[in-house]
């Protein structure tokens, strides 16, 4: 049962990367230089031109407040008063609307272990079809790890976890 690689949904991007079902994808940079805002393109992309939907960890901001990037990416208007006509309240709801049908939040109270955020993102992948998964950043997740693992091994163990995950549930991760 071969899937096809989807279309990032840029053509420039398409000739060196597609996206594939159940992958484990890692997304790496300096910090503040875009890797959040390019892989909510990203899903945005995959959101409307697929029907994608997404289970999202991404503690470093409030859900409203992904929701609102979201919607200035999906309406191309910003949600705030500026230099720029800003997005009107009708555009605003039907984002909403598309956002809550294809984004799905796991929060939590604290730093989660792998094991408890990938248990969340099985409950929503049963429940809403997911195609996808997001852990936005690698440092919201709890580092803890028993007496004597090197670092290393605990990495390895987190990424065999996540490509376990991606290809036991058919899901894209974005890590």
């Amino acid at each position: 049962n071969y899937k096809q690689p989807v279309s990032t949904g840029w053509s420039s991007l398409d000739e060196c990367y597609k996206v594939m079902p159940s992958t484990f994808t890692v997304v790496t940079g300096i910090p503040n230089h875009g890797k959040s805002n390019f892989i909510d393109s990203l899903l945005l992309n995959l959101a409307q031109k697929e029907g994608w939907r997404f289970a999202v960890f991404s503690p470093e901001h409030s859900t409203a407040n992904h929701l609102r990037r979201l919607a200035e990416k999906y309406v191309q208007r910003p949600f705030d008063v500026g230099l720029t006509q800003r997005m009107t309240e009708q555009e605003l709801a039907k984002s909403l609307d598309f956002l809550n049908e294809h984004f799905f939040f796991i929060n939590s109270e604290g730093i989660p272990t792998i094991d408890w955020l990938l248990e969340r993102a099985k409950l929503i992948c049963a429940r809403y079809g997911v195609n996808g998964l997001l852990i936005d950043p690698y440092n919201e997740i709890s580092a803890d790890r028993k007496e004597g693992k090197r670092e290393d091994e605990h990495i390895r163990d987190l990424i065999s976890k996540c490509k376990h995950f991606s290809k036991t549930h058919d899901q894209a991760i974005w890590l």
